[in-house]
């Protein structure tokens, strides 16, 4: 591949960079504007933990996201390359056009076996990400703020569904799956899947959220690029949402867990009777934990079972080993979304 044809590839990923960097500062621009005009003219609105929420993600996904979406929309699938004569014996690469699609279908056993795989991913990855965010806080003498998990423990049932577990699995699968990978998976499924994932991970703005959004980002997106076939993915990331959110809560709140620790804090001498009104609630919390854990196991039993299916095959586009680094990410528009994002996971750790 000649150097002229390096450069269009790196402009391409440069533009997609660039308009999801635009994309960002538009979604800062709407919810910052929608919470300072609440602010000035209704603010009691904003004592509402629901209404909170609202104000701060609707604007996101009715305006600003699918602005991004009509941006991205306008990037070529295929970057503009100019290849060499294809009757030459050499030339080393064949036109982009005609390159083999897989639109493989999955059976329902195949969706649950790859639901498993990506639970355990998501499972161990947050753990990881946990307990890296908690080392961190204990360096710095002090706590690192977990915003999903303060946002899901103080919104409703009906406003969490609806936001957490429909509109983002949609929208998100749509930007970060479909629109993004349809537009690199020329250059090889294995650079598509890995910077959906790394944009992905970056988008969710903190350390613990980053670790297992990277990780189902590179499933979710291993998953599209061999079905071509969004509603996996989006029913799939549902699913992930829904149990990580809604039903862990629902379980919590059932248990009695929030009740008994607050008797620990603030009645430690009616802890002991406390107890055994609260052990149907500590069973039920019992049962959902062995639940995720063998879930988690089978997660990981059948990713080693299936390791060798994990295979990405090289895009029509053939970008020489030594220069995809700097042609994918090491360019200007990737490089402005990786670094705001990054600094921006660098300062909510320590606020």
């Amino acid at each position: 591949m000649n150097q002229e044809s390096l450069k269009q590839i790196r402009k391409h990923f440069s533009k997609i960079g660039l308009i999801y960097f635009l994309g960002t500062l538009l979604i800062i621009a709407v919810q910052t504007a929608s919470g300072w005009l609440v602010l000035r003219f209704a603010p009691s609105m904003l004592e509402n933990n629901d209404l909170a929420l609202i104000i701060s993600m609707i604007p996101m996904y009715v305006i600003a996201m699918p602005v991004l979406i009509l941006l991205i929309r306008t990037v070529p699938t295929t970057p503009p390359v100019t290849f060499p004569d294809a009757s030459s014996p050499d030339s080393g690469s064949h036109s982009p056009y005609t390159a083999p699609v897989s639109t493989k279908k999955m059976t329902v056993g195949q969706w649950i076996v790859a639901f498993m795989i990506c639970f355990a991913g998501m499972y161990i990855s947050n753990i990881i990400g946990t307990v890296i965010t908690q080392l961190i806080g204990m360096a710095k003498g002090g706590m690192v703020n977990n915003d999903i998990l303060n946002v899901v423990s103080s919104t409703g049932l009906l406003t969490t569904i609806a936001i957490i577990v429909i509109i983002a699995p949609v929208m998100e699968e749509i930007l970060f799956r479909k629109l993004l990978i349809d537009r690199i998976v020329s250059c090889g499924e294995g650079t598509a899947v890995l910077i959906s994932g790394l944009l992905f991970g970056l988008f969710h703005g903190n350390l613990n959220q980053f670790a297992y959004a990277f990780v189902l980002g590179l499933l979710f997106g291993f998953i599209y690029v061999k079905t071509r076939n969004i509603r996996y993915t989006i029913l799939m990331h549902m699913v992930v949402n829904f149990m990580g959110s809604v039903l862990s809560m629902i379980v919590l709140r059932a248990s009695g867990y929030e009740e008994l620790v607050r008797i620990m804090n603030d009645q430690p001498e009616a802890l002991t009777n406390h107890m055994m009104e609260a052990l149907p609630g500590m069973m039920i919390l019992m049962v959902y934990a062995f639940m995720l854990i063998g879930v988690t196991i089978a997660g990981i039993v059948l990713f080693f079972v299936n390791l060798r299916k994990f295979a990405c095959y090289p895009g029509a586009v053939v970008v020489p080993k030594g220069k995809r680094f700097t042609t994918f990410l090491l360019n200007p528009g990737m490089l402005l979304f990786i670094l705001f994002w990054t600094i921006k996971i660098i300062l909510q750790l320590f606020e």
